[in-house]
């Protein structure tokens, strides 16, 4: 019995892969050959594959092929996840979640994107360990990146130095996260007139931007 339900599974997944478009085989196969290999792993695959399933088969048409023309397929995903429809089934934590990932996929895209440690190393004319001990000291910011590294903002940069009154800045928001910190930096800021902070230092505007960056750590 086992070995006939074995092989009608298998029946349905060939009749299914030949009707399905061809990047979809290749994704569904690539997530099965993980199941399949990595017995560590195969749980997460099951159920994201049991939550894919869900979202697709509950939300709109127009929420899903709103969700696929995100600029990645993590933002796809999430995305999917957050359909009004998906939200409805008990799933609101998941709104949160993809919200943060999409700030963060901002925050690595604007102002011209981000470059390793060497890259900014040839930049500065810096060693590799010379800048990453300004990330340690945090008078720079360095995006962690998991085991890819970190990654840096290239809008730190300005005629080949860093930008002047950056580190200071940082300073006084050095209990913050890499994160918040380009965040801050990003974002328009009430404190500098609706101005970012970045667009402020950019016109000399020092001191301004280290009173705003104390009011945001108080």
């Amino acid at each position: 019995m086992a070995a006939n339900g074995h092989e009608e599974r298998a029946e349905v997944l060939r009749r299914l892969f030949g009707q399905a478009p061809a990047e979809a085989v290749t994704a569904a196969a690539q997530a099965l050959t993980i199941a399949a290999t990595d017995k560590e792993k195969a749980p997460f695959v099951t159920r994201a594959l049991h939550a894919l399933a869900e979202a697709a088969e509950v939300s709109s048409k127009d929420a899903l092929l709103v969700a696929a023309s995100a600029r990645s397929d993590t933002l796809t995903l999430l995305r999917g996840l957050a359909t009004p429809d998906m939200l409805a089934h008990d799933h609101p934590f998941v709104e949160v979640y993809a919200q943060g990932i999409e700030a963060q996929h901002w925050i690595l895209e604007t102002e011209g994107g981000t470059v390793t440690a060497e890259h900014l190393g040839r930049m500065l004319r810096l060693s590799r360990q010379a800048i990453d001990k300004r990330r340690r000291n945090k008078t720079l910011i360095a995006l962690p990146l998991g085991r890819r590294g970190f990654a840096y903002p290239l809008w730190q940069i300005q005629d080949g130095a860093v930008l002047p009154g950056l580190d200071g800045v940082l300073g006084e928001l050095a209990e913050f996260d890499p994160w918040t910190q380009a965040g801050f930096m990003l974002n328009p800021n009430t404190w500098l007139d609706g101005a970012s902070p970045l667009e402020a230092l950019r016109r000399g505007k020092i001191a301004e931007v280290q009173f705003a960056a104390a009011a945001y750590a108080e």
